[in-house]
C-alpha cells in the first residue's frame, strides 16, 4: 500500500507523540488506557499546542493515521476516538477520520473503527 504523506513526528518516553506543521502549528497526541467492562481500551487524544485556526491540512490527518498505525504495531487493543465538539466541527472530523481511517487502516487490522454517536 502506498504510504500517506505525513509530518515527521517524535515519541517521548512518556508515550506522547508531537509534530509541527509547515505553518508552525505544534500538535500533541497520546493514548490513555481505560478499563471498560472486562477489556482494556485506549482513548486517543490529539490537540493543538498552538492556539488559533489555520485551515485544512490533509497532512495532519495523515500524521494522525500514521501515529495510530504505529501504535497498533505495538498493541493489539481497541482505540476509542472521540471527536472534539467545542468548535462545532466534530462532524467534519468524524467524517474525515472515518473515511480516511477505513481506507488506510483496514489492511493493518481486521477490526475497523466504529463511530459511536452519543
Amino acid at each position: 500500500m502506498k504510504s500517506l504523506s505525513h509530518y515527521p513526528y517524535s515519541k517521548s518516553i512518556d508515550g506522547d507523540y508531537r509534530f509541527v506543521t509547515d505553518k508552525g502549528i505544534e500538535y500533541i497526541a497520546y493514548f490513555n488506557r481505560v478499563p471498560i467492562e472486562s477489556c482494556m481500551v485506549y482513548n486517543f487524544v490529539f490537540a493543538k499546542s498552538t492556539p488559533g485556526r489555520y485551515g485544512m491540512d490533509p497532512r495532519i490527518r495523515n500524521t494522525i493515521l500514521s501515529i495510530i498505525s504505529d501504535f497498533w504495531d505495538d498493541y493489539e487493543e481497541v482505540i476509542l476516538f472521540v471527536c472534539d465538539s467545542s468548535d462545532g466541527r466534530s462532524e467534519c472530523r468524524r467524517i474525515s477520520f472515518s473515511t480516511a481511517g477505513r481506507s488506510y487502516l483496514h489492511k493493518k487490522k481486521a477490526a475497523l473503527p466504529r463511530i459511536l454517536n452519543y
